[in-house]
């Protein structure tokens, strides 16, 4: 079968301060799943900031990159998209017992549009924006934006103790085929379910909200996938 290359899974919990300055602090915890369970991960980000004060984000930025030859409508398909998840999800596997299902928020399709884009144009694979224009959430040039920097960029809102995922790849059409975007998101989840770290995230119970989003090239289709937990 299949295997893809260079596939990372990040999860973090959050915890923001006053200030969008301040999520400079929080770059490195994409690392922290190298070297730590997700558990650990949201247990050290805990120590780090239990004593900082939540603050929501709220942008609208014009332009997410829904444009072009190389994007991806997923709106045909995409509750098609979410049953698919939601189903595996009903199910359980070996990574973990049947969790609730998800629903598709419009604020995480942004930013998994807007990454899927990035990587895309830029050609590369990797939960570090490029820092370049087509990385809207950058800090500054050539200072590329991590995922949870993506989502409250375009409005998610992020509270202390709640976490966030996201799962990012690619399908080759000379494995799958072309011009089939349901094939090819199908055959990128059934390939995460041999991952554990990827099987993890796609299973964890505390997501309440999902998105999916892909962009092409010659060769392949580029796929975001973002997660999150929030309380209202």
């Amino acid at each position: 079968m299949y295997k893809f290359i260079h596939v990372l899974l990040v999860v973090a919990a959050f915890f923001l301060s006053s200030c969008s300055s301040n999520l400079a602090k929080y770059r490195v915890t994409d690392n922290y799943t190298s070297v730590m369970s997700p558990a650990q991960s949201m247990s050290e980000l805990d120590r780090q900031s239990r004593d900082t004060k939540p603050h929501l984000i709220y942008s609208y930025p014009k332009n997410r990159g829904t444009s072009g030859a190389n994007f991806v409508n997923l709106d045909p398909i995409k509750y098609k998209i979410l049953n698919y998840i939601n189903s595996v999800r009903a199910k359980g596997n070996a990574c973990g017992a049947s969790a609730p299902p998800l629903a598709w928020n419009a604020k995480l399709e942004d930013a998994a549009i807007a990454h899927a884009q990035d990587m895309s144009s830029k050609n590369f694979l990797g939960h570090i924006g490029s820092g370049s224009n087509t990385d809207l959430a950058k800090k500054a040039l050539g200072v590329g934006s991590n995922f949870y920097e993506r989502i409250i960029y375009f409005g998610y809102p992020i509270k202390p103790q709640e976490v966030a995922g996201e799962i990012i790849t690619y399908t080759k059409y000379r494995v799958v085929g072309s011009e089939m975007p349901y094939k090819n998101f199908t055959h990128a989840v059934d390939n995460f379910l041999h991952s554990p770290k990827h099987c993890a995230i796609l299973m964890n119970p505390r997501f309440h909200d999902v998105a999916v989003a892909s962009y092409k090239d010659n060769e392949k289709m580029y796929w975001v996938i973002e997660f999150a937990e929030v309380t209202y």
